[in-house]
C-alpha cells in the first residue's frame, strides 16, 4: 500500500499515528525552498508537531528550484512522509515514526513560476524558509523578472517585489525569512544581496525601505543528521519519500523582532529551538564540538579503513579518543573564549552519542568532501586559542591534522583526491587539495613548508616549533605504517 491521504483510512501499522482529516484543511502559512532531506527532518518536523499540538495551525508550499529529478513522488503521496527517529539518547535506543503531513503541495518553479509569485499576494504567508546548499547564497547577474531568475536570491527578490506592490501598505505585509544554509550569517548575506539585485533593477527607494520595514531576515543554525529512508520497510506501506532522523535536534534562530516571535509560533514549549537575539555561541559551539571533530576524526578513520561514523565509534579505542579530543582539547579552547563550560560539555556528550548512532549510514568519504577547507575554518583556529593559553600541543588534534596531511599523500584525478590503503580505494572531492598533493612531491621537511603555506591557511601555523616536531613525528610513524592504535592511544593519554 503507498502513502497517500486516500489510503489514510486504510493504513494499518501499530508503529504510526493516524492523521486527523483536520491537518489537511489547514491555510498555508510557509513557503520554504528547498525538497531536501534536512529541511524536512528539521524544519518541518517541528511545524507538524506544532500543527498537531493546535498552535501554529499552518502548512508549507515547497518551491522546488533545480531541474534535476521530478514531483511526481511527492505528488503521489500528497506531500506525505514517514519520519523515523532512531538513535542513541542518555535512556537507550530511541526508535519512532511519524508521518508528516505540513507539506500542503510542491510546486516547480521552472513551470509554475507565476503562481508561485501569486503566493506573494497572500498575507497569510508570512514565513519563508530555505536549504539551497552553501552554493546557492551567491549573487549572479539575474534578471529578477524572469520566469523564473536563476539564482536563489533573485527568486527572493521577485517574490519579495511582488508581495510589496500588493500588500505594502497592510500590516499584514510583514514576512520572516530564515536560511538554513550552512554559511556565516546566512540571512544578513541573503539580504544583502536582495538589496544588491534591487538596485541593479532599478527599483523605487520604497521597496528598500519597506523590506528594511517589514522583512525580517534571521541568521539561523540548524543542526541534525538526516538520512534517506527505506521505502519497505516494516512499517506495513510504501514510502519512497521516507526518511531518518537522530533523535537529536537544535534550530537557532537570530530573533530581535516581537513580531516575528509572534509569526514564529511552531516554536512554542519546543526547548530545542532557541530564539535569541545572537546565535554566535551555538555557531560556535556546533562548529567546534560537532565539525571540527568529525573533520579530526576523519583522516584517522579512513586510514583504519572505516566506511561509516558508527562502525569508528564502536571501536573503544577511538571513542576513548574522541572523548579526550571533546572534553580535553577542544572544549577548553571553547572555555577560553568565552562560551558556556556547562553548555558545551552538555553539547560534546550528545557528540559522542550521535556518532554512535547505529541507524545511520554516515560515510567518512562524505565527510572528507574538501577536507583542506574544512581543515582550515573548522580545526586550525582551535590551534590558535591552544597555543595562547597551553605551552604544549595539543596531541589528539595534533593526530588528527597529521592524519590528515597523511591522507592527502596521493593521486589528483579527474577533481578527485584517490588513495589507496591497503588495496582500498578511498575517493574524494577537494578543491584545495591539489596543493597540499603537490607538497608530498617536494623534499623534506614536509610539515613545516605545508603548515607555513599561507595561500592554503590564511597565515604561518609553523612558528610553534614544538608543534611542528609532534607533528613531525606524528606524520613518520604513520608513513611507517606504525600501528595506528598505538598512535591513538597515546594521543588519548
Amino acid at each position: 500500500m503507498k502513502l497517500n491521504k486516500k489510503n489514510m483510512e486504510t493504513l494499518s501499522s501499530p508503529k504510526i499515528e493516524k492523521i486527523h482529516p483536520e491537518l489537511f484543511r489547514l491555510p498555508e502559512k510557509v513557503i520554504q525552498f528547498g525538497t531536501g532531506k534536512l529541511l524536512r527532518g528539521l524544519p518541518d518536523d517541528y511545524i507538524d508537531q506544532a500543527n498537531k499540538k493546535g498552535f501554529f495551525k499552518g502548512r508549507i508550499v515547497i518551491v522546488k528550484s533545480t531541474k534535476t529529478g521530478g514531483l511526481d513522488i511527492f505528488h503521489q503521496q500528497d506531500g506525505l512522509y514517514t519520519l523515523g527517529i532512531k538513535g542513541i539518547t542518555h535512556q537507550g535506543i530511541y526508535e519512532k515514526y511519524r508521518i508528516n503531513a505540513s507539506i500542503s503541495r510542491v510546486m516547480d518553479a521552472h513551470t509554475e513560476w507565476q503562481q508561485i509569485l501569486k503566493l506573494a499576494e497572500d498575507p497569510a504567508i508570512q514565513i519563508m524558509l530555505s536549504n539551497t546548499t552553501e552554493a546557492g547564497i551567491v549573487e549572479e547577474d539575474d534578471d529578477i523578472f524572469s520566469s523564473p531568475p536563476t539564482s536563489f536570491p533573485g527568486k527572493v527578490a521577485a517574490y519579495l517585489y511582488r508581495r510589496y506592490q500588493h500588500l505594502s501598505d497592510t500590516e499584514e505585509s510583514h514576512m520572516v525569512i530564515i536560511p538554513t544554509e550552512l554559511i556565516d550569517n546566512n540571512a544578513e548575506k541573503l539580504k544583502q544581496i536582495v538589496l544588491s539585485l534591487s538596485a541593479k533593477h532599478t527599483l523605487p527607494p520604497s521597496f528598500t525601505d519597506w523590506i528594511n520595514k517589514n522583512v525580517d531576515f534571521c541568521n539561523s543554525l540548524v543542526d541534525r543528521i538526516v538520512t534517506d529512508g527505506d521505502p519497505h520497510s516494516s512499517i506495513g506501506y510504501t514510502d519512497r519519500i521516507s526518511i531518518i532522523t537522530e533523535p537529536f535536534k537544535l534550530w537557532a534562530i537570530e530573533v530581535k523582532n516581537k513580531k516575528t516571535q509572534e509569526i514564529l509560533s511552531f516554536a512554542k514549549e519546543e526547548e530545542s529551538i532557541k530564539m535569541l537575539p545572537s546565535i554566535e555561541s551555538y555557531k560556535e559551539i556546533k562548529l567546534r564540538l560537532l565539525n571540527a571533530t568529525h573533520t579530526l576524526l576523519c583522516g584517522i578513520s579512513l586510514l583504519k579503513r572505516d566506511c561509516y561514523v558508527r562502525e569508528s565509534l564502536a571501536d573503544p579505542v577511538l571513542e576513548k579518543f574522541t572523548e579526550k579530543l571533546l572534553k580535553k582539547e577542544i572544549c577548553p579552547c571553547l572555555w577560553k573564549n568565552g562560551i558556556n563550560k556547562e553548555a558545551a560539555l552538555a553539547f560534546s556528550e550528545e557528540v559522542v552519542n550521535r556518532f554512535k548512532n547505529p541507524y545511520l549510514q554516515h560515510e567518512w568519504t562524505s565527510i572528507a568532501l574538501n577536507f583542506t577547507a574544512k581543515i582550515r575554518h573548522r580545526v586550525l583556529p582551535l590551534l590558535k586559542i591552544w597555543f595562547a593559553h597551553y605551552s604544549t600541543p595539543p596531541l589528539a588534534i595534533s593526530l588528527g591534522i597529521a592524519s590528515f596531511l597523511v591522507l592527502m599523500d596521493a593521486e589528483n584525478q579527474e577533481d578527485q583526491i584517490m588513495r589507496i590503503i591497503q588495496n582500498r580505494k578511498i575517493c574524494f572531492t577537494d578543491q584545495k587539495g591539489k596543493a597540499v598533493i603537490a607538497h608530498w612531491k617536494k623534499n623534506e621537511p614536509l610539515v613545516s613548508r605545508v603548515f607555513s603555506d599561507t595561500s592554503l591557511w590564511g597565515e604561518n601555523f609553523a612558528q610553534n616549533k614544538e608543534w611542528i616536531e609532534v607533528m613531525e613525528s606524528f606524520v613518520k610513524r604513520l608513513k611507517n605504517k606504525e600501528d595506528l592504535h598505538t598512535l591513538i592511544l597515546e594521543a588519548s593519554k
